[in-house]
């Protein structure tokens, strides 16, 4: 039997279960939020959602810049290659 992991309580049951329930919700709820907003709102709700995978594209690239010239954390960083010359 696998050995589970997380906080435990007086009967022994462990709240793994709880803790991604919410997970499951949102990717429940995302989807049918989305669409009620773009047909209950007569179309301009859809301008929104638009804007927000917009906006996610546009920061991506310079999220993803960031995250590779930063060493995970714990490492260091590493030691440049060739001496600068003054």
């Amino acid at each position: 039997m696998p050995a589970l992991s997380g906080p435990v309580d007086q009967a022994g049951v462990v709240y793994v279960g709880a803790f991604r329930l919410g997970s499951q919700v949102q990717y429940l709820i995302a989807p049918a939020g989305l669409a009620a907003l773009g047909v209950t709102t007569g179309g301009w709700g859809r301008l929104p959602t638009a804007a927000i995978f917009v906006l996610v594209a546009v920061a991506i690239v310079p999220a993803v810049a960031w995250a590779e010239r930063t060493p995970p954390l714990g490492c260091q960083a590493p030691k440049p290659t060739m001496t600068l010359v003054p």
